[in-house]
Order: structure tokens, then C-alpha cells, then sequence
């Protein structure tokens, strides 16, 4: 315990020293003010070779950053109609610059910082070195990131604009919640092979709980357990019943962004946990031409073919494609366990004019592992064993029986129309098929001579069918000196799960001198055999005022819900038809110097698809948070520093009832509170960074059960990480990077009685990287550098879970 406290004191100490250093350097160089003529670093750039199509000079200016990673600042509206006729060859970057906005009637100014203001000028083609600097008004966005989309790609890891927290395309520093944006460069530098890895550095995440499992994302938020959307809609969930391995998962190559929306979310989406959200925003078809190809090889002998591909679809240009697809071949960790994975995702984006868009995609996805996951006892991972360590390549199954072979489909739509500057309209649909062919046989207990494991064996055949729709409308108005933007919408979700499972007996395994073979004994008919519906509308509203620099965020929501379950064994019927209204309230101030501190009340909801021993169905479990903030994005430069302190409390939790053991009463109730720190920073054209830390105190403080008083098992007091990444500059025409990164994961407890712990863990990660002109990239990443030996979790004393070790991957990419 000493050691763990030790440990989480440096932690702390390393994890705030960063957070409040990188502030003060980056408000350090935000007191050089723009309006001095361009810098020597600007004005001697070498030339390098650029291709720019022509197309929209948004799209233009997007690549310009991109290519030549400096800093691009413009008013959104000024340059939202004009075209340019593009760049391709061997050019300086203010010559370049100069040529992409040609016969625009702007002008580009250079800064301090190296980058360029884009506005309007006396001329057209004006110097891109010279001239006074513009101030620009308070809606100024960054084109080095594309920041006026709030959906769009970012260059650097700094987004500064999303839509998850609103559903309306609002600035981070001006939203009352807090929110991390994980951009496709982060995702890159990284090499994410799945959502799980791409949370890794996000505050307030516990991410991969359940360590090296290939069937399922799985991480908490805030200590509870996380909700999934997928481009604003909710992923089809199977939660704490059997089954709940059949996970749609999203490849997170399809991706371009990763956001984490902390605290209740009700207000907007409906039935939720109280922890938060993931929202997982698609790659789009885009007006720029682009495309690459990537070869990966790895550790397990991981065999990977990416591809990417997007550009106009005719020659007006108000047709656009893209395709992702993705082909693995891999083992796993543990032994006769697979990761392969076939994938393609094709999209098409009608744009008939500039108010008006439509994208539709078809997503397929099938994946085949030989078996899952594989996890063993306390004792001989966590704590020692007379016999030595259990192996952390050891299964648990059995290479004979196991078998996890998952195929989905979806399809869907997002529709948006500007009817006028003050009216938008929205639609976004999805339709999702899963089915599960699943075998495993598990561990249950560890007989008194620490070596023998008593197994079930097991085999699920669910089938998954589920809708979700959202309309919204925006309207933007002002009464007096107050500015309204009004969101009111309607959603609609249903899901059908058809769920056959049947349970048997199974040899008992010699961890220490496993045979395998003998397979595990099922019944003919199924042990649980149900069919479930869910359906939920939700009818919100939501109002974001400004007065001056006061925003004030007012929402309300009310929602039906419906849910039947057929037991076909018992041949019983439960209907359940809780409705709730949900609501939230934000006010924050954005300071002129950068800073916006906050306060927000939110509320949530999630039904209990349970009955009590009377057959009545579960009320509900009601949460709330209160939460206190402060953001802070020096001025002119590349970052946004957060901090927040939170206080959720979940109530109807269901308990034992003590009159009666055997019936379920709920006045349970979890309480988790703390702090978050978390800084996202590009702070030059070559280095990147992200740093957070995260204490959360969760407690369970009503129950009847064992659990009172105690800490949920998977949960850390606390954690930590760095990641920076830093291009080294040009060895002919190669640009040499490297990145580094380490993760601290505190103690955790082991089971709900608390009666052992897993202990903390500290991890390093690291990458070499070099891009061969544009069109090339090579990058070596490895995970876990050290090689640590670890256990991720437990949920039990029979029911722990190893971390991956070492993984070391290798790429080539080429891109053209």
C-alpha cells in the first residue's frame, strides 16, 4: 500500500508539473502578439514539393497546413464560397501560399509563430511575406485543423470546435462540459489498432480494463461504464445479461475523430450511463483527392492491408467518394487465439450547392478469432502461488472448442440543410445487423491445490437487430443583446435481440501443465433462450444563450420508453414502459485573455431490464453531476488546457433486500467525485503533446450487500499519462520523428467486497517515424516497451485478466 501511495505521489506530482509548466510556456509564447512583420522562420523555408488540388480553397488551405504543418488562421465566412486553382510542384511555402490564393482578394501575413493570417487585403496577389497583420474578430477559427468543421479533420492534436456535447457545431472553450477530441494525427502517431487503444491518454479514462481481449472495447468514464455512439448515434449495446460479448465494434481506421464527452448526457441522447459518452466520428468523402495504401506487420505475426481512398466522383464536384477498407491476419497474446478481421466501408457525399449535403454508407465488418479471451485466478497472477506464475500466454479455454466468429452490417444516413442563416435542418439514420457464433469454455474456481481450474463451457448464438434515428432543427436568433442558438429535435431507437445460450459442464484444466482436447459437454436445447425488444423516443430541446461573454446552456428532454422480454423457456413475458424527463444547465464565461471557468448540472437515466422476486419490473437507476471547470487557450497559440472537478451520484442501484435475500430492492447508491487535468498542445509545427491526470474517488455508499463502503473492482483512485511526438526536421527528402509516452494506472480493487487488489502499473510507449517527400511514411510503434507483466483487472478471485505485453508494429504507407 505504501508503495502505491509512493508511486501515486510521483504520478500526481509528474502529471500536474506538466500540466501547469506547458500552460505557462504556452501562455509565454502567446505574448508575442501578431502585427510584426514576417519572422526569418517564415521567411526562410526551404522549398518542398507540394500537390494541392484545385477545388474549395477551404479544402485548399486544409492541405497547405497539412503538407507543410504551419499554423493557418482565417475567418470561416470570408473564404467559404472561393475556389482556388491549386499548387503542384516544388514551391516555398509563401510562394505556395501566395499561388493558392491568387484571384481570391485575400491576403496572407506572416506571423511570429511561423504561420499565416488569411483575410482580406488590398490585393490579390500580395506579398504572402509582408504587410501589416489583420485582426481578425472573435469567430477567427484555424485552418491548420479545419476548425470551422466541427466534424472535419484536424491537423495536430488540437481540435478546437465539436458537436458531440450540443449536437450544434460549438466552440470547446464555449461548451459547460468537459470534452476531449482524440484527431486522426493522434490516432496516427499512435497506430491505434482498436477504440480501446485510442483512449489510452484521455483523462478521466480507464481504458482496456479487461486487458488483452480481442471481442470488445471496453473502458469506464468517471468510474462507470461508458456509453458508444457512433457518428451521433448509440451503438447497439448488450449489457449484464448473457451475451453481452456480442459488441458491435467500429474499426478505428474508418475514423477521424475520437471524442469523449464526460458526465450525463440524458439531455441529448436519452437512457445512458452517468459517466459519459464516446462518440466516434466517421472519416467523409472529401472535394481533395486523396488516397494511400498501407502494408503493417507486427508483433503475433499481425499481417495488416489498409486502404483509403476519397475525391470527387464527377466533374462538377457535387458528387464525392470515399472507401476504407481494412484485411488482418493475426494471432493474439494468448495462445490459439486469432485477430483477424475483414472490413469496408464505402461512402458517397451528394453536394448539390452549398447549403445542402447527404452522405450515405454501407460498413461490413467480420471478424474470426479462434477463441477470445482468456483469464485465470487471483492467486498465481495477482498474488503468488506455491507454483510459480501463471503464464501469460496460457489459455484457459480450450483450442478444440473456442470460437468467436462475428459478422455486422450497417448502413445509414446524415442529411444537413441550410435553409438560411438562421434555420438548419439535420437527419441521421443507421441501421445495424450483428450475429455471434461463440464458444469458450471459462475458469469458475481454483480447488485448494492452486493448480486445478474448474471450468463451464459456454456457447452463445445472439442475433442483433437495431434502428436509430434523429431529426433536429437549429434555428439562431437575437432578442435585444442576446444571442439564442435554438436545437430542438426528436430521436427514435429500437433494437431486437435474439438471445440463445447453453451452459455445460467442462473438464477441469492444469494451469501449470495444461492438456487440451477434451472438449466440454452442451445440451441439446438452450439454457436461456429469450427474445428482447428496446425502444426509446426522446423528444429535446436545447437553448445555448449568449450575452456579451456569458454563455448560459438550457436543455430539457423527455423520454418513452418500451421494452419487452420473452422468455421462451419459461414461456413469460415482462413489459417495462419507464418514461423520464432529463435536464441540464451550463454557464461559463469566456475571458479575454483565453480563460472560460464553468459550472454545470446534468442529469441521466438508464432503464434496469430486471424484475424484483414479485416479477415487477426495475425502476430506472437516476443519476446527476455537478461539475466545476476551467478551460484556458493562450492566445495564438495551438492549445487548450482543461481542468475539471465533478461530482456524479447514482441512485435506484439495485441491492439485496433484507428482509428477503433472494428479492431486489433499489436503494443502492454509487458515488463517484474528483479531478481531471488534461492538456492538448501543438505548440510548433513539429511537436505535439497531450498530458492528463484523473483522481476519482468512487464509492458505493448504499447498499445491503457486501459491497458498501467499498470501491468498484476495476476502478483506479489514480491515473496518469504524456504522449509527445516531435519531427526532427528534414535529412534530405525525409522528415524524422519520434514519439514517446507513459501511462500510469493506479491500484485497483479486485472484487466488489474489495478483499484483494491489483496493483498499479506504469507502461511506456514510443515511435520512429519518417515521411519520404509526401507520398511516403514508414513507422515503427511499440506498445508496452518494457514488456511489463501485468494484470489489467479483475472481477472476481477467479476472474483476472492480463494486460498485453510488448507489441511492436511496422508500417509502410504510401500516399498519393
Amino acid at each position: 500500500m505504501r508503495a502505491e501511495t509512493v508511486t501515486a505521489r510521483r504520478a500526481i506530482a509528474l502529471a500536474a508539473g506538466t500540466w501547469f509548466a506547458a500552460a505557462a510556456i504556452t501562455a509565454s509564447q502567446a505574448q508575442a502578439q501578431p502585427g510584426t512583420p514576417a519572422s526569418s522562420a517564415t521567411t526562410a523555408r526551404a522549398a518542398q514539393s507540394l500537390h494541392i488540388p484545385a477545388g474549395s480553397l477551404q479544402q485548399g488551405l486544409v492541405a497547405f497546413a497539412q503538407q507543410t504543418g504551419l499554423m493557418i488562421s482565417y475567418d470561416a465566412a470570408q473564404i467559404a464560397d472561393k475556389r482556388t486553382a491549386g499548387v503542384s510542384g516544388t514551391y516555398t511555402p509563401s510562394l505556395a501560399l501566395a499561388l493558392l490564393i491568387e484571384g481570391t482578394g485575400l491576403q496572407a501575413t506572416g506571423q511570429p509563430n511561423g504561420g499565416y493570417i488569411v483575410a482580406p487585403g488590398p490585393n490579390a496577389a500580395g506579398s504572402a511575406d509582408s504587410g501589416p497583420a489583420v485582426a481578425l474578430p472573435q469567430t477567427t477559427v484555424n485552418a491548420r485543423a479545419e476548425r470551422d468543421v466541427a466534424r472535419g479533420p484536424v491537423v495536430g492534436y488540437v481540435a478546437t470546435r465539436s458537436d458531440t456535447a450540443t449536437k450544434s457545431d460549438t466552440s470547446i472553450m464555449q461548451t459547460s462540459q468537459s470534452i476531449s477530441v482524440i484527431p486522426r494525427d493522434q490516432i496516427n502517431d499512435q497506430a491505434v489498432q482498436t477504440v480501446t487503444d485510442a483512449l489510452k491518454y484521455a483523462a478521466g479514462v480507464n481504458a482496456d480494463p479487461y486487458g488483452s481481449d480481442t471481442r470488445a472495447d471496453w473502458f469506464y468514464i468517471r468510474g462507470f461504464n461508458a456509453d458508444v455512439y457512433w457518428d451521433g448515434l448509440r451503438v447497439p449495446q448488450i449489457a449484464n445479461r448473457p451475451g453481452s460479448y456480442a459488441a458491435v465494434r467500429v474499426d478505428p481506421y474508418t475514423l477521424e475523430r475520437v471524442e469523449v464527452l464526460r458526465g450525463p448526457s440524458s439531455i441529448l441522447y436519452g437512457a445512458g450511463n452517468l459517466g459519459g459518452l464516446v462518440n466516434l466520428v466517421s472519416k467523409a468523402p472529401s472535394a481533395e483527392p486523396y488516397r494511400e495504401i498501407g502494408i503493417d506487420y507486427g508483433t503475433f505475426d499481425r499481417r495488416q492491408l489498409r486502404v483509403d481512398m476519397t475525391g470527387p466522383a464527377n466533374e462538377d464536384g457535387t458528387l464525392l467518394y470515399r472507401i476504407t477498407g481494412l484485411g488482418r491476419m493475426s494471432n493474439a497474446q494468448t495462445d490459439n487465439v486469432s485477430d483477424d478481421r475483414l472490413m469496408i466501408q464505402p461512402s458517397i457525399t451528394w453536394r448539390p450547392n452549398a447549403q445542402t449535403s447527404f452522405t450515405w454508407f454501407v460498413n461490413y465488418m467480420q471478424d474470426n478469432m479462434g477463441s477470445s479471451v482468456s483469464y485465470g485466478p487471483a492467486l498465481g497472477m495477482v498474488n503468488p502461488s506455491r507454483w510459480g506464475r501463471i503464464d501469460r500466454e496460457l489459455l484457459t479455454g480450450d483450442p478444440s472448442f473456442d470460437r468467436y466468429r462475428k459478422t455486422q452490417v450497417a448502413t445509414g444516413y446524415r442529411f444537413e440543410h441550410r435553409v438560411n442563416d438562421a434555420l438548419q435542418l439535420r437527419s441521421t439514420a443507421r441501421f445495424t445487423h450483428m450475429d455471434l457464433d461463440y464458444k469458450s469454455i471459462y475458469g469458475t474456481a481454483l480447488l485448494a491445490d492452486q493448480r486445478t481450474y474448474q471450468r463451464t463451457a459456454y456457447q452463445a448464438a445472439p442475433i442483433l437487430n437495431g434502428w436509430q434515428l434523429d431529426n433536429n432543427v437549429q434555428y439562431d436568433l437575437r432578442t435585444g443583446p442576446v444571442a439564442h442558438k435554438l436545437v430542438g429535435g426528436v430521436d427514435f431507437q429500437t433494437q431486437r435481440f435474439l438471445n440463445r445460450v447453453w451452459t455445460g459442464s467442462a473438464p477441469s484444466l492444469d494451469l501449470y501443465a495444461p492438456v487440451y482436447g477434451v472438449k466440454g459437454v452442451l445440451p441439446a436445447n438452450p439454457t436461456t433462450s429469450t427474445d428482447q425488444t428496446q425502444t426509446q423516443l426522446g423528444l429535446y430541446l436545447q437553448d445555448q444563450i449568449r450575452w456579451d461573454r456569458w454563455y448560459l446552456t438550457l436543455g430539457g428532454r423527455e423520454d418513452f420508453t418500451w421494452s419487452t422480454t420473452d422468455n421462451n423457456i419459461a414461456r413469460t413475458s415482462v413489459e417495462q414502459t419507464p418514461n423520464k424527463f432529463t435536464w441540464r444547465a451550463g454557464l461559463l464565461y469566456e475571458s479575454a485573455i483565453g480563460l472560460s471557468p464553468y459550472f454545470s448540472y446534468s442529469t441521466s437515466f438508464l432503464p434496469t431490464l430486471s424484475t424484483n422476486l414479485a416479477g415487477a419490473p426495475l425502476l430506472p437507476t437516476t443519476g446527476e453531476q455537478y461539475e466545476i471547470g476551467l478551460k484556458y487557450q493562450p492566445r495564438n497559440t495551438d492549445a487548450i488546457f482543461t481542468a475539471s472537478l465533478f461530482n456524479l451520484t447514482q441512485q435506484n442501484v439495485s441491492t439485496a433486500d433484507p428482509a428477503n435475500t433472494r428479492n431486489t430492492i433499489q436503494t443502492g447508491e454509487v458515488r463517484s467525485r474528483g479531478v481531471e487535468l488534461e492538456a492538448r498542445m501543438s505548440l510548433t509545427s513539429r511537436l505535439n503533446m497531450v498530458a492528463s491526470y484523473t483522481y476519482q474517488d468512487v464509492e458505493v455508499t448504499r447498499s445491503n450487500n457486501t459491497d458498501l463502503g467499498k470501491r468498484p473492482y476495476g476502478v483506479p483512485r489514480n491515473m496518469a499519462s504524456l504522449w509527445a511526438d516531435y519531427n526532427f526536421g528534414s535529412v534530405g527528402d525525409a522528415k524524422l520523428g519520434a514519439g514517446a509516452g507513459i501511462r500510469y494506472i493506479g491500484q485497483t480493487a479486485g472484487d466488489s467486497a474489495n478483499s484483494f487488489s491489483v496493483a498499479s502499473v506504469t507502461l511506456v510507449d514510443a515511435s520512429l517515424h519518417a515521411d519520404i517527400g509526401w507520398r511516403w511514411r514508414v513507422q515503427l510503434n511499440a506498445s508496452n516497451l518494457f514488456d511489463r507483466t501485468y494484470v489489467a483487472g479483475c472481477n472476481t478471485t477467479v476472474q483476472c485478466y492480463y494486460g498485453t505485453g510488448r507489441t511492436v508494429l511496422g508500417s509502410v504507407t504510401a500516399r498519393w
